[in-house]
Parts: C-alpha cells; structure tokens; sequence
C-alpha cells in the first residue's frame, strides 16, 4: 500500500469510529500531521535510498 491508500485507511477507520462511538478515535490534529509527515518522511526514506544506490553505480 502507498502512502495515500495509508493515510486513506486511517481517515476511514476515523470517520467509521465516528459514527459507532461517541467520539472521532484520533484527534483532528493527529490526522493533519500524519497526513503531512507521512507523504515527506516517504520522499525521504526515497531520496536516501536514491543517494545510496547512486553512490554504489559511481
């Protein structure tokens, strides 16, 4: 799964606690971050893995 198909899950499984419980099951200010952090903690486990290939052909 990608980052997006992840940070999807995790908003249906919110809005899904949602509606069967009383309260949303993560804070609103929990799924802005993790819908930030986890497309740029992505691109950056990429770019290392990019150096070190690039590292490795040279």
């Amino acid at each position: 799964m990608g980052v997006v198909q992840v940070y999807m899950m995790l908003l249906l499984v919110n809005v899904i606690g949602d509606y069967f419980f009383e309260g949303p099951l993560f804070s609103s200010a929990f799924v802005f971050w993790a819908g930030i952090i986890a497309p740029s903690g992505w691109a950056f486990i990429l770019d290392l893995k990019d150096k070190r290939r690039q590292k490795k052909a040279s």
